[in-house]
């Protein structure tokens, strides 16, 4: 057994099948990408998830020191004045205060437009483009080659971020254009890498490991991977039970 008796351990599988790139080398290229934009006259705009993400690429940007106005944008605005009226649960609370002074919080249209008048970075929902204010900014911006879209979070399959990646296209209220805005995603994941999860399983040494949240395909081949290094593993489907 591991450090504790660990009888059964429910642990998510998303990513069963790949490490995720280093996490500071991540950073960088994201606070260089936003600072290439912004030299050349440029707006980027960060699609992000408004819960966690959002706050966590603020907090990217106001320890980098980027000089530039950031804007946010849809759900994010409120989750972020959330987060903030309770500080005692923030490991940050001053740092946040200090954050949301310099931030510019879009509460109607008219400041969208003021956010275009100038080199500005702009976070925004929805993260995987499936609607909300960032599609007003790829509306204005997408022919615009100094401005950039900056994917972090993970694109399913189906949506207009995914299509985007893939085929370099995206349906907006006018029709389909390939923007000519520079497009680049980042992992910002919040899901542990196969590393991780891994370093979990060994520490623990549970008698039976039950894998969920995960791509059928990816926590399948994670699932015989497991099994083959001696590991109960169990990789119920949608509406499957497994008895305890």
């Amino acid at each position: 057994m591991g450090l504790v008796n660990v009888y059964y351990l429910l642990m998510e599988s998303t990513y069963g099948n790949r490490v995720h790139p280093d996490r500071v080398k991540t950073v960088k290229e994201f606070v260089e990408k936003i600072r290439e934009t912004l030299d050349r006259g440029g707006h980027a705009i960060v699609a992000a998830f408004a819960i966690g993400r959002s706050q966590e690429i603020m907090d990217i940007l106001f320890e980098h020191g980027v000089d530039a106005p950031v804007f946010m944008d849809g759900m994010a605005r409120k989750a972020t004045e959330i987060y903030h009226q309770h500080p005692q649960y923030n490991s940050k609370p001053k740092m946040v205060q200090r954050m949301l002074e310099q931030l510019n919080i879009v509460r109607h249209p008219g400041i969208r437009k003021q956010a275009l008048k100038e080199p500005s970075v702009g976070i925004t929902t929805a993260g995987m483009l499936e609607g909300g204010p960032v599609m007003y900014y790829l509306d204005k911006l997408h022919a615009d080659e100094r401005s950039s879209l900056l994917l972090t979070g993970f694109q399913v399959p189906g949506t207009k971020g995914r299509t985007l990646l893939e085929t370099g296209k995206i349906e907006l209220d006018h029709g389909t254009v390939e923007p000519k805005m520079e497009i680049q995603r980042f992992d910002f994941s919040a899901h542990s890498g196969k590393d991780d999860l891994m370093k979990t399983i060994t520490t623990l040494s549970p008698e039976h490991l039950i894998l969920i949240h995960g791509d059928e395909k990816i926590s399948g081949g994670f699932t015989e991977e497991l099994r083959q290094q001696g590991f109960k593993v169990s990789n119920p489907g949608v509406g499957e039970t497994v008895i305890l």
